[in-house]
């Protein structure tokens, strides 16, 4: 019986926080897991950052329209617009119309939002998505956003099973 429990417990989440870890330090300079929540839907976590940028093996791209076309392409895209936060810069891209980028991180944040119910966390990724600056990327293999708060050096996953 413990072992079809144990064999049980990984199917109910999406992610665990050491494979989680493993994917994020290969584009940031990871510090502790302050936050990890994951289940069948969705993963949502906080890390705290050592240094407040991505690592060089993630091109970070300052205009929508190069990110855009470079989603198109590779399976990691960064892009930081200075005066726009994350949130702006999904809404542009969704308007622009001409990648998935942005539809998928829309999906991503509306479908990950039970991976987010304790207020105060859910707070600060309010707060990383609507800060202008903030560096905003999309792994397309794991399907998750991530948004890199430089101010805080605080690094957020938002992960589901976006369309």
């Amino acid at each position: 019986m413990v072992i079809l429990v144990a064999l049980l417990v990984p199917a109910c989440t999406r992610d665990s926080e050491a494979s989680l870890r493993v994917r994020l330090d290969q584009w940031f300079y990871l510090g502790s897991t302050v936050y990890f929540v994951s289940n069948r839907q969705c993963t949502g976590a906080m890390v705290s950052v050592n240094v407040s940028r991505p690592r060089r093996s993630i091109a970070v791209y300052d205009n929508v329209i190069a990110a855009s076309y470079a989603f198109n392409n590779d399976r990691v895209v960064a892009v930081q617009v200075a005066d726009a936060s994350p949130a702006e810069v999904i809404d542009i891209m969704i308007q622009n119309g001409s990648s998935g980028f942005g539809r998928q991180a829309l999906s991503a944040v509306a479908l990950a939002t039970s991976c987010f119910e304790d207020k105060l966390v859910g707070g600060f990724v309010h707060e990383a998505l609507t800060r202008k600056g903030a560096i905003l990327a999309f792994d397309r293999e794991s399907r998750g956003l991530m948004v890199l708060d430089p101010s805080h050096d605080r690094l957020f996953f938002i992960g589901s099973d976006v369309w």
